[in-house]
């Protein structure tokens, strides 16, 4: 897809709705093999990690699994509503 400003927003809308959904697969799925995530989340939830950088699918899957788990318990129990707007495109 190219880099155009409703490319980026239907990534940002498919990135919502997997963690929405609790859908690890679909989430994972927006992620190139090599891709590279960077996040303070990392040294807060992974004391053993020097630095809040995940490299490769291998690394940041179980990373995301786990902040998925977290947040669908959460949120069930807050009763938070999971539903989101957000801008289109064209505003």
């Amino acid at each position: 897809m190219p880099s155009t400003d409703a490319g980026i927003l239907h990534i940002y809308e498919r990135w919502h709705a997997t963690v929405v959904a609790g859908d690890l697969d679909g989430l994972m799925g927006l992620y190139a093999n090599d891709a590279t995530l960077e996040t303070p989340l990392i040294l807060a939830t992974l004391p053993d990690k020097s630095e809040g950088i995940l490299k490769g699918k291998v690394a940041i899957r179980p990373f995301l699994r786990g902040r998925l788990s977290q947040s669908c318990a959460t949120s069930s129990r807050a009763g938070i509503a999971s539903e989101r707007s957000f801008p289109t495109a064209g505003n």
